[in-house]
């Protein structure tokens, strides 16, 4: 049979206040949740809507995408970049430090490199004063392979340090 449990006056305030601290947390997570998607939704219909006003105007689906990659701080890739067929090793000069990284493009003495172990979002162009590339790498060969720009000439030879 069920007994009724009296509770003193202290007792009951600490439930109240426990009952109550577990329906804020929940309302509060809820609302976070549901203005959470809220946003993202406005956010995907003003690009989408961004997107439509541009294929209206007449811009080219590669021109849609490199507004929306600039817009989200994806760099952009310059027109005369040569994209590798294969990642080239290198070091680089980064924050002081040459740190292991790959060259995934080159570019008139520049060249676009993922630094090994870190994030995507690390990748940068850098110049030639800051990239150095083992004795006999194919990179120089790759760049004027893959470059109708170079004819097959090689824009800097290797440094006396990496034969």
């Amino acid at each position: 049979m069920f007994h009724p449990v009296s509770l003193s006056a202290n007792q009951s305030f600490v439930l109240f206040l426990v009952g109550a601290s577990l329906l804020a947390v929940t309302l509060i997570s809820v609302t976070g949740i549901v203005f959470g998607v809220l946003q993202a939704m406005a956010k995907t219909r003003a690009e989408v809507g961004l997107k439509h006003e541009m294929l209206q105007r007449g811009m080219s689906p590669e021109e849609i995408v490199r507004v929306v990659l600039a817009e989200h701080g994806v760099p952009l890739t310059p027109a005369g970049a040569v994209n590798l067929p294969c990642a080239s090793e290198a070091v680089v000069e980064w924050n002081g430090d040459w740190c292991p990284a790959l060259v995934l493009q080159a570019d008139a003495g520049r060249y676009y490199v993922h630094y090994v172990g870190h994030d995507m979002d690390s990748n940068e162009w850098v110049g030639e004063d800051r990239v150095r590339f083992p004795a006999g790498s194919p990179i120089y060969e790759q760049v004027a392979r893959y470059s109708p720009a170079r004819n097959g000439v090689y824009e800097k030879g290797p440094m006396e340090a990496e034969l």
